[in-house]
């Protein structure tokens, strides 16, 4: 994790390409708290839903249809 939302946006990407989706969704919910009040509502919709799949994921694999 880095003190840079960005950074850390990128580490999370980087743990969704090698299927690491709990650490992914830790990354993204950090991220989400570090951003400013006046952040763009795209990149906040982006992160959920990129932090949303994660959880998805997660889930599917515990419980595969």
């Amino acid at each position: 994790m880095s003190a840079n939302p960005a950074e850390t946006q990128k580490n999370a990407e980087h743990f969704m390409v090698i299927k690491d989706y709990r650490t992914a969704a830790a990354l993204y919910t950090a991220v989400l708290w570090r951003l400013d009040a006046d952040s763009c509502p795209e990149l906040v919709v982006t992160i959920l839903c990129k932090r949303a799949e994660c959880l998805l994921r997660l889930v599917s694999n515990f419980f595969p249809v």
